[in-house]
């Protein structure tokens, strides 16, 4: 999942303390949500910064990634396209957790 704040923000270096919170604090919210509908043993946060550090896209995000035992390879490997009707279960069950949070 990523968390995008609507106002543009180019990367953290821009990021306006007085929207830090907010955006940490809806990670924090998605990440509980994630662990809870996806059985998840924990979860990563990345943001990535400039072009060297990983940056593909201009726009700060934060991914929130659920991790799993056992999972190193998958999670260093480039994501895994899934078709829209897994994308669209994987919306569901999120919704739903936090919809019930």
């Amino acid at each position: 999942m990523l968390v995008v704040p609507r106002r543009h923000i180019r990367d953290l270096y821009s990021l306006p303390e007085e929207l830090a919170g907010s955006i940490l604090g809806t990670a924090a919210r998605v990440a509980r949500a994630a662990k809870r509908a996806f059985a998840a043993d924990c979860i990563a946060l990345r943001q990535h910064n400039d072009e060297v550090g990983g940056q593909e896209v201009f726009h700060l995000h934060l991914h929130v990634i659920p991790r799993f035992v056992g999972d190193e390879d998958r999670f260093e490997a480039p994501p895994k396209l899934i078709r829209f009707d897994e994308q669209e279960a994987v919306a569901i069950r999120l919704r739903a957790a936090l919809t019930a949070a």
